[in-house]
Parts: structure tokens; sequence; C-alpha cells
């Protein structure tokens, strides 16, 4: 796979990821969410990261 393949998945797994996420927690289905605080805040970078990537490429 290309590099931009790869990073477009990258960016959607992400995303995908820390929507179930805050979902199952805003829900209250996720009763132990653990150390939710801290992935919840490393995963928000990593979309963040991965975003300025994407635009840095599309440049």
């Amino acid at each position: 796979m290309a590099p931009r393949g790869r990073l477009r998945g990258a960016i959607d797994g992400a995303l995908a990821w820390h929507e179930t996420m805050t979902e199952l927690i805003g829900t209250g289905t996720l009763a132990k969410p653990g150390a939710w605080y801290v992935y919840g805040s490393l995963m928000t970078d990593v979309e963040r990261l991965l975003a300025d990537l994407d635009h840095a490429d599309a440049q």
C-alpha cells in the first residue's frame, strides 16, 4: 500500500477508535474506563499529528 493510503488508514482508524471510546464512556457502557484519561489525551494528540501530516502531504 502506498504511503498516502497507509496515512489515510491510520487517520481513519484513530478517528474510529476515538469515536467508539467516547460513545461508550458517554453512554456509561464502558463501566471501567481505566486509563482513558491518559489514553484519550494521547489519542487526541495522535489524531492531530495524523491530520497535520495529511495536510502537509496534500500541499
